[in-house]
């Protein structure tokens, strides 16, 4: 119950934050990491500290390539790992789950409106094939092409909703 509100107030803030700032600060997720471990650590002993350090590495790593290709902030990233470590590997996976294709959902429809999701399909299969051709060059994103998303603020969701489906025993898929 108690951790249930610590991840409700991390989630929240967060949300807020991401979108009113276009930031999840690092003042919120830092001490959700070292309450997330603590909180477990004490409550269930070593194997509390172990899933709890689990979900820190799990939710860490999850998004990590979106990271490296300039995607996802780190702040989404620290985000995540602060939730693995209060809810556990599982946790963070299936509410990241829900997080990134509410945030596509709601990329194609900003694309749609934008009148740019032709323009993005064929850059993403451009970049894909230059992956696997070397000779192709990688097309740069512009800025103009870019359509920036609160992914903070949709994770968040996601996490809300993979909360209410465990506590209500609701099936989304």
């Amino acid at each position: 119950m108690i951790i249930d509100v610590f991840l409700g107030l991390l989630v929240g803030i967060s949300a807020f934050t991401d979108l009113r700032y276009g930031k999840v600060y690092n003042w919120i997720t830092f001490p959700g990491m070292v309450l997330g471990i603590g909180f477990n650590s004490i409550s269930y002993g070593l194997p509390g500290l172990r899933n709890s350090l689990i979900g820190l590495l799990t939710g860490g790593l999850f998004l990590i390539l979106g990271f490296a290709w300039g995607g996802i902030g780190g702040g989404d990233i620290k985000l995540l790992a602060a939730i693995g470590s209060l809810k556990g590997y599982s946790f963070v996976l299936w509410g990241g789950m829900y997080g990134i294709i509410l945030c596509g959902l709601m990329a194609l429809i900003t694309m749609v409106r934008q009148k740019v999701l032709i323009q993005s399909i064929k850059r993403i299969f451009h970049t894909l094939f230059s992956l696997l051709i070397p000779k192709l060059k990688v097309v740069p994103l512009e800025k103009k092409d870019s359509v920036p998303l609160p992914f903070g603020f949709f994770i968040a969701v996601g996490m809300i909703l993979h909360w209410v489906e465990l506590t209500f025993k609701i099936k989304w898929v």
